[in-house]
C-alpha cells in the first residue's frame, strides 16, 4: 500500500489518508491486519466496529466527531508522518490518549485496570494497546522532537477555522460549566499557547 503506483493501484501514495482499508471482516479477530503490520505492509489498521448490546465505556465515541473536527489527527499525520508499520499506528496511539482523557484513565498503566477487549472495541480493534505499547509509541513520538511544532500548527489550525467562521478569537482561559471552570479542550490550550508566543 505505501510507494504503490497511482497508474497502477487504487490507492495513490499521495493520497494517504487515514482510516485504510482493512483485509479482514470479524472485528474481533484482527488476524490479517496485524500480519501486514508485522510485514511492514500496514501503518495503522483500520477500525471495523461490530454490532453489539451494552458496550461499556463506548459514549465516548460522541466526541469523535468533534475530535475529527479539532483537525488534531490531521495534524499529527502533518507534524509526524507515521510511527512505522504497526497495527497500533500513529492515529491509533492519539486516538487512544484522547479516549483515555475522556475515560478518565490518567496513564497508561492504568490500562491494566480496564479490559483491553471492551475498550478495543470502541476503538474498533480487537483491543485496545497494553501499556507498554502505548509508552513505546509516546516514546517514539518523543524522539522525533516535534510536540512544539505539532501544538503550534494545531494552533495555527484552530486559529483559521475561527477566522474563516467568522467566529472571533477563540476564548483563552476557561469554559464555565456550573461554578468550576472546566479547560475547554483543544480550543483553549491552543489559544493559551498562541497568546503566550
Amino acid at each position: 500500500m505505501r510507494n504503490s503506483d497511482p497508474n497502477l493501484s487504487a490507492f495513490p501514495s499521495t493520497a494517504k489518508e487515514f482510516p485504510s482499508a482493512t483485509q479482514d471482516t470479524d472485528p474481533s479477530d484482527r488476524r490479517g491486519d496485524r500480519l501486514l503490520a508485522y510485514l511492514g505492509l500496514l501503518d495503522d489498521a483500520a477500525p471495523l466496529f461490530g454490532s453489539g448490546a451494552s458496550i461499556p465505556r463506548a459514549g465516548v465515541l460522541l466526541a469523535l466527531p468533534a475530535l475529527v473536527q479539532s483537525g488534531v489527527f490531521e495534524c499529527a499525520q502533518k507534524i509526524y508522518g507515521s510511527i512505522g508499520p504497526a497495527f497500533y499506528g500513529l492515529r491509533t496511539s492519539l486516538l487512544t490518549l484522547l479516549l483515555m482523557a475522556l475515560w478518565r484513565i490518567k496513564r497508561p498503566e492504568a490500562l491494566k485496570e480496564h479490559c483491553p477487549a471492551d475498550l478495543g472495541r470502541v476503538l474498533g480493534l480487537d483491543r485496545a494497546p497494553e501499556a507498554k505499547t502505548l509508552r513505546r509509541k509516546l516514546a517514539r513520538l518523543a524522539a522525533h522532537g516535534r510536540a512544539a511544532g505539532f501544538l503550534k500548527y494545531a494552533c495555527e489550525e484552530e486559529s483559521e477555522m475561527c477566522r474563516d467562521a467568522d467566529e472571533g478569537p477563540a476564548d483563552p482561559r476557561y469554559l464555565r460549566l456550573g461554578a468550576r471552570p472546566a479547560a475547554s479542550s483543544w480550543r483553549c490550550i491552543c489559544s493559551t499557547r498562541m497568546a503566550a508566543s
